[in-house]
């Protein structure tokens, strides 16, 4: 048995405990915390939502409640994504360099300096306007996710999988595998199917659902990192700089293997 109300209340402490740490300091983690912990309860506040009908009280409020966190979580993106980023780049430059002569080892060090320092100072900056965003939130409206767990306490479901499948089929529907803006988007659509599948503990079949939806999303995930990192080295350093070329080769290799992870869930389905 599924206890949405019981999950709203442990998703509500987690995000309020994030959005503090966040408030002084958008550390790498608390940061991290925030963005995933706001994503679940959109989940399953929508969730709740599309069970309960539109037009109805509860769903009104629940639309409060999600536009207060919208923000939030749009703000939390860009800084989650840099730190990524800078972690990858980090790895690249250990890996690549190890292989090349010394003169162009030093001209990728040279390259991958400046693009940290591109990322390090854009991180900052994306830091400062996520501390602004949850400055200028009203504690009042987020306060308007406090009461539903009363509201939502009442649902009881056998069941949040068949959710979590219908969320990836529908995104599925819109996909077009080979294409990557498609792949992105079904990535954002499909997120919620792996927390709703997650948020229904000791179920087998939930379990493994969530499992697949993990692999599949962080191979689609690796793959988005790798073109932003893309992008940003050929601004910062040219397309065709040999950090430039690196980079782009990973993003081909990620590429392949998200397509390839979508088209391995959907054979198996």
């Amino acid at each position: 048995m599924v206890e949405p109300g019981h999950i709203v209340e442990r998703l509500h402490s987690e995000f309020f405990a994030a959005l503090e740490a966040c408030r002084v300091q958008p550390e790498e983690k608390a940061v991290h915390r925030l963005r995933t912990t706001t994503r679940r309860l959109e989940a399953l506040l929508n969730t709740v939502k599309r069970r309960r009908n539109g037009g109805s009280k509860l769903a009104r409020k629940i639309d409060k409640a999600l536009k207060a966190l919208r923000p939030i979580r749009r703000a939390a993106g860009p800084v989650r994504d840099m730190d990524v980023q800078q972690a990858l780049l980090e790895g690249l430059l250990k890996t690549a360099g190890a292989a090349l002569p010394a003169a162009e080892r030093d001209g990728l060090k040279e390259e991958g300096e400046k693009l940290q320092a591109k990322l390090k100072k854009s991180r900052k900056g994306a830091a400062t306007e996520l501390s602004a965003v949850i400055g200028g939130v009203e504690l009042k409206d987020l306060e308007r996710i406090s009461p539903l767990q009363t509201d939502i306490s009442q649902i009881k479901w056998t069941s949040l999988l068949k959710d979590a499948q219908a969320v990836e089929r529908r995104s599925a529907r819109r996909l077009r595998e080979g294409d990557a803006a498609s792949l992105h988007a079904y990535r954002k659509s499909s997120k919620s199917a792996r927390y709703l599948a997650e948020m229904e503990e000791g179920s087998v079949p939930a379990e493994q659902f969530a499992k697949k939806m993990k692999g599949v999303l962080d191979a689609i995930g690796a793959w988005h990192d790798w073109m932003l990192l893309s992008q940003l080295a050929k601004k910062t350093v040219g397309k065709s700089s040999g950090l430039a070329r690196a980079v782009k080769k990973e993003r081909g290799g990620a590429l392949r293997r998200a397509v390839g992870a979508v088209e391995r869930l959907h054979r198996q389905s």
